[in-house]
């Protein structure tokens, strides 16, 4: 791993693959990154590449539900938002119903990742 405050940067290609192909837009999956990860890092074995990658997700899973925010500079940041209680509609009968409170995330895109998808 990094040690004594480095930096590691991944770059995130899309791996051409028909299978990952949805209504023409290309899908990047899990064992897709995880691939990516190990093209970076030649000497690094799929598992402990799997292993990093749930590691990441596993902290930042539990950042969130913390309520804490988590800032990528350069990709964006995930903060969990509230939602009041309000009253919703049953589409069925129409009739009014209580929708309580929840916690939902908010992602907002970086000014860099915004730039790179709009051209």
């Amino acid at each position: 791993m990094v040690s004594g405050g480095s930096a590691c940067f991944l770059t995130f290609g899309v791996v051409q693959s028909s299978t990952n192909k949805t209504n023409g837009v290309m899908i990047m999956k899990r064992s897709d990154m995880i691939r990516t990860v190990q093209v970076q890092f030649k000497h690094m074995r799929s598992t402990d590449a799997s292993a990093v990658l749930s590691a990441l997700a596993d902290s930042m899973i539990s950042a969130v539900a913390n309520g804490n925010r988590i800032e990528i500079r350069g990709f964006g940041t995930f903060q969990p938002r509230p939602r009041a209680t309000k009253i919703g509609y049953n589409p069925v009968t129409g009739r009014p119903m209580n929708l309580p409170a929840n916690t939902t995330i908010l992602f907002k895109p970086s000014r860099e990742l915004t730039k790179k998808m709009n051209g």
